[in-house]
């Protein structure tokens, strides 16, 4: 019996001191589990491409950063028309040539949790990118949320969609720069949300709409006085969406694809001559109302568009007291219009074509004179909008370009 004993607590001895010893070493190998290194975490994908600029994207494609720097190379050459007589032989005392980088942007974009809410960020570096009196260099900054069919929101410093030529980037036009018309009547960029739509109640990508309110006051400013700017478009597309924000047709579409647009817009209280641009009021704000009418048809490669805008302020001009001098200000109003018809000859070389006028109102800015272009213009596409180069001639007449003015560019763009 002692014997039994013995052996049960040798076993109990035993049992006792391996279940202690297994125990111990599951403690002892806890740390080092933990110390193991984790799985790499997924590394980004980039990518790289001429037009698409430089992107990195997560693996889950959360997150996203598109980078596309962009820079046009031009020179020109203009007479003056102070010293011109309508003469068509140009001297050269009467002629001026111009070598400038006209653009030089740096454009960020991209997704945030999801592609649903987007980003967009564009610096400007060229002096002729910058406001005289504010040389801030930021164009764009604005975020969109489009998870609804019918109702989109895009918030921040934007382009304000009145009219299609402003609207459509720099980078995408057949001639080195705009119409005479859009410089003058368009509301440029401002800070604001707008509510949209480019398939409005599902009726096959050809209704849309625009809805906004803007500070009023242009982009990088801080509002001094009470009022905002309103803004309502409707877009229609007959045959369903396309390159509607990109002149002419180098895709040589096969069906004929058509985009009209109206605008009307409200600007209260501006305190800038051109509404949200130009000089700034002393001696009070004015009321304008703006207007535009777009169109624009591709086919075959052959590109027509056309655009018509108006500017109408409450008064023509306001008198008061400056400093202790007598100051009479004027308010800015007219409207214009422009027409431009291209092709593409082959695959690389395109010609255009453009007519613009520009008139004024009676009793409006004296300063602000009738004005027209003839301009023609060749583009040789190496890669599209991304890698070209043009060459326009232009006519500019009338009582704002006194004997007439002749302007001739020549212009690189690389947009990566």
């Amino acid at each position: 019996m002692n014997l039994m004993r013995r052996r049960r607590g040798w076993v109990g001895a035993i049992s006792t001191g391996c279940l202690a010893s297994c125990v111990s070493c599951w403690l002892l190998a806890s740390p080092a589990r933990a110390s193991e290194p984790a799985p790499p975490a997924a590394r980004p994908q980039v990518e790289a491409a001429l037009g698409k600029g430089v992107t990195i994207r997560s693996k889950d494609d959360l997150v996203s950063l598109q980078i596309r720097p962009r820079v046009q190379v031009r020179a020109a050459f203009a007479t003056d028309p102070d010293k011109t007589s309508g003469s068509p032989v140009i001297e050269p005392e009467d002629a001026a040539t111009q070598l400038a980088i006209r653009r030089a942007r740096l454009a960020f974009r991209g997704n945030v949790l999801g592609p649903k809410l987007t980003y967009y960020v564009q610096l400007a570096f060229s002096n002729a990118d910058t406001e005289s009196d504010l040389r801030l260099p930021l164009r764009d900054a604005s975020m969109q949320w489009e998870a609804l069919r019918d109702i989109g929101l895009r918030f921040g410093q934007m382009k304000v969609p009145l009219g299609r030529q402003r609207v459509i980037s720099s980078g995408a036009l057949e001639f080195p720069d705009r119409s005479i018309i859009i410089e003058e009547l368009s509301l440029h960029r401002d800070v604001g949300v707008v509510a949209y739509s480019r398939n409005l109640l599902g009726l096959g990508d050809t209704l849309g709409y625009q809805v906004g309110v803007f500070g009023g006051d242009g982009r990088n400013r801080v509002a001094e006085s009470a009022g905002l700017l309103w803004v309502a478009r409707v877009d229609l597309w007959p045959n369903g969406h396309f390159t509607d924000l990109s002149e002419g047709d180098l895709e040589r579409l096969p069906k004929p694809r058509l985009a009209c647009g109206l605008t009307v817009a409200y600007n209260q209280n501006s305190y800038r001559q051109q509404s949200v641009v130009g000089d700034t009021y002393r001696l009070g704000g004015y009321d304008y109302l703006h207007g535009s009418a777009d169109l624009m048809f591709k086919w075959r490669g052959l590109a027509l568009s056309g655009e018509a805008l108006l500017r109408n302020a409450d008064l023509d001009s306001r008198d008061g007291k400056a400093d202790g001098k007598p100051l009479r200000e004027w308010s800015r109003s007219g409207a214009g219009y422009f027409a431009q018809l291209s092709q593409m000859l082959n695959e690389n070389i395109q010609v255009a074509t453009r007519f613009s006028h520009l008139q004024p109102f009676r009793s409006t800015d004296p300063r602000l004179l009738s004005r027209s272009e003839a301009a023609g213009s060749v583009s040789y596409y190496i890669a599209g909008h991304a890698l070209k180069v043009q060459a326009d001639y232009s006519y500019l007449f009338g009582p704002g370009e006194a004997g007439g003015r002749h302007l001739a560019r020549l212009q690189f763009q690389l947009f990566l």
